[in-house]
């Protein structure tokens, strides 16, 4: 009879897995999966090996880093993975029927900017903009962040998927302090190009909030399915 893994031995799996500086939960199942079936699978050519020393060939194949390789592996495809998705979801919005809406939002931003640089005459109405929905941006932050922070408190897991959002959300932050670095410089010279800054910034937003993030939260879900039995 094929030996299996026990309750206990797949906690202590756990358990050596968070020895090994690994804090997210998801991460950790993953691992523990990993590990239990290469544990089984080498069970299924010499039964007679003991637990600790499945666990110790098996670990050695992660190479003298240990986990961090994979970690890091994750956090960069998860990253790409995501800015992928953003960026196809831009150019979405530049071909047809979403380009009609693409154009009138385009049209509505450079009238009004056009609009209020011509009654106030001043090229810092732009960074005025700006300047007011980084407060909501922030806002939408510190609301997740809080969440996350209490989900964690009442579970004792975090999660790198959260992670993952919460630097989904903030990235605007930075996508707005940049347009409003350009706007310094070429709001009085170009309502165009500020504009176009503005529409992209918009997107981004937009795209992050109802697209990425809703995803993120879906995966987790399943990422929880996937591993319920470890």
């Amino acid at each position: 009879m094929m030996k299996t893994l026990t309750t206990d031995q797949i906690q202590a799996l756990h358990t050596f897995v968070k020895k090994h500086y690994v804090e997210y939960y998801d991460i950790e199942l993953e691992l523990v999966d990993h590990l239990a079936n290469g544990i089984e699978s080498q069970w299924r050519e010499d039964g007679s090996l003991t637990f600790e020393t499945a666990l110790d060939r098996e670990f050695k194949k992660f190479g003298v880093f240990g986990f961090s390789t994979i970690i890091e592996k994750k956090e960069n495809t998860l990253s790409h993975f995501y800015l992928g998705i953003i960026l196809k979801e831009v150019l979405r919005f530049l071909h047809w029927p979403k380009l009609l809406l693409t154009s009138a939002l385009f049209y509505i931003i450079y009238t009004s900017l056009n609009y209020l640089s011509t009654i106030f005459e001043n090229r810092d109405i732009i960074s005025v903009i700006i300047w007011s929905l980084m407060p909501l941006v922030f806002i939408y932050y510190i609301i997740e962040a809080t969440l996350v922070k209490k989900l964690h408190k009442a579970t004792q897991k975090k999660w790198f998927m959260d992670r993952i959002r919460l630097s989904v959300i903030a990235f605007p932050l930075s996508a707005l302090y940049i347009t409003y670095y350009f706007a310094r410089f070429i709001a009085d010279k170009s309502i165009v190009l500020s504009s176009v800054l503005i529409l992209f910034v918009g997107l981004w937003i937009y795209i992050t909030y109802n697209v990425i993030s809703p995803k993120l939260k879906l995966e987790k879900e399943a990422t929880i399915k996937k591993f319920n039995t470890l």
